[in-house]
């Protein structure tokens, strides 16, 4: 998916194109069902899972799920996060898809650590992390899941240099 637009409501996007690296271009596709963003995009199980984010403001925080299965160019919602919010980092690990962290509740970043499961359809609940943190990425290398930077602070502010490590063994 790529969006353009200023920052404000217009920067909540339904645009899902798909680029061509051969040919250099750009393809629209079926839109996203429900505009949003500081949302997480995670490939896995055959689809594109586009999970949480925002309407406008972090106070506006989703739940939403939706899945798009490209052999037929279409989107389903799937079952809601558990907990809604935004600014989130999403990773694929070992057939589930873990969404860590987020902005904001209560003046605080979100520390919640839940995965849905591919096979299931299920979402399931984890020990949260050590301390909140949004705007943040994680990437799976090995066995691990490692969380790196972010901010631990609404807004961007007390940024972390901590990397934080994650392993179903």
């Amino acid at each position: 998916m790529r969006s353009a637009g200023a920052a404000s409501t217009k920067s909540r996007q339904t645009t899902h194109e798909a680029y061509d690296p051969a040919s250099g271009k750009w393809t629209e596709l079926a839109p996203l069902p429900r505009a949003r963003d500081h949302l997480a995009v995670v490939a896995g199980g055959g689809r594109i899972h586009a999970v949480g984010g925002r309407l406008d403001a972090s106070s506006q925080n989703t739940d939403f799920n939706d899945i798009y299965n490209p052999s037929t160019n279409a989107w389903q919602v799937g079952p809601p996060l558990p907990t809604a919010r935004s600014g989130i980092a999403g990773v694929l690990y070992q057939d589930k898809i873990f969404i860590a962290g987020g902005e904001c509740r209560d003046k605080k970043t979100y520390p919640e650590f839940e995965a849905y499961d591919l096979k299931s359809g299920r979402w399931s609940t984890f020990a949260p992390m050590p301390a909140g943190r949004h705007g943040f990425g994680g990437v799976v290398v090995g066995n691990s899941v490692y969380y790196a930077g972010g901010a631990v602070e609404c807004g961007g502010g007390g940024r972390t240099n901590e990397l934080l490590v994650f392993s179903l063994g």
